[in-house]
C-alpha cells in the first residue's frame, strides 16, 4: 500500500498568478475609464457654464444695445457687472478666450476642453466661423457666438 496521498484541497501558483494577471487587466480598464468619464463630465460642466455666460452676455446685449468690449469682461471668479450696478452674473466661468465683432452685434466665447476627441469642438468651430481649420484631436477649444 502507497501511504503518501496528493493533497488536492487549495489553488496552484499558476492558478493564482492568471487570476491576479486578470484581476489587474480588469483593473487598469476601468480605472483608465473613469479617468474619461471624469474629462468628460467636467467638460460638460465647461460648456453649460459658456452657456450661462452667453446668456449674462445677452441681458448685457439687450440693456445696451452692444456686447462689451474685451476689456470689459472680468476674470473668471470675478463678478459681471455693468457700471450702472446691474448684475448679470455673480461669478464669470472659466473662459479661454473672448471676441466681439467691429459692430458689437455678435461675440465669440471660448474654453479650452479637457477631452481633445470630443466631435463638438470642431462643429464649434463651424458654427460660429471661427478662422483657421479645426483638428479632431489636436485642438482644444470650444466655441460657443451670439445666435
Amino acid at each position: 500500500m502507497n501511504t503518501m496521498t496528493k493533497n488536492t484541497k487549495g489553488f496552484t501558483l499558476i492558478e493564482l498568478l492568471v487570476v491576479i494577471t486578470i484581476i489587474g487587466v480588469l483593473t487598469s480598464l476601468f480605472v483608465a475609464n473613469m479617468v474619461s468619464v471624469r474629462e468628460r463630465a467636467k467638460d460638460t460642466r465647461k460648456k453649460s457654464n459658456l452657456n450661462e455666460f452667453k446668456t449674462a452676455l445677452r441681458l448685457y446685449y439687450n440693456d445696451n444695445q452692444n456686447y462689451p468690449q474685451a476689456a470689459a469682461i472680468p476674470a473668471p471668479g470675478a463678478s459681471f457687472s455693468s457700471a450702472g450696478g446691474v448684475v448679470y452674473m455673480q461669478e464669470v466661468p472659466e473662459y479661454t478666450n473672448y471676441a466681439v465683432d467691429a459692430t458689437g452685434d455678435g461675440f465669440t466665447l471660448g474654453v479650452d476642453l479637457d477631452n481633445l476627441s470630443d466631435t463638438e469642438i470642431c462643429e464649434s468651430w463651424d458654427r460660429c466661423n471661427v478662422a483657421g481649420t479645426c483638428v479632431v484631436g489636436t485642438d482644444a477649444t470650444y466655441y460657443i457666438c451670439a445666435d
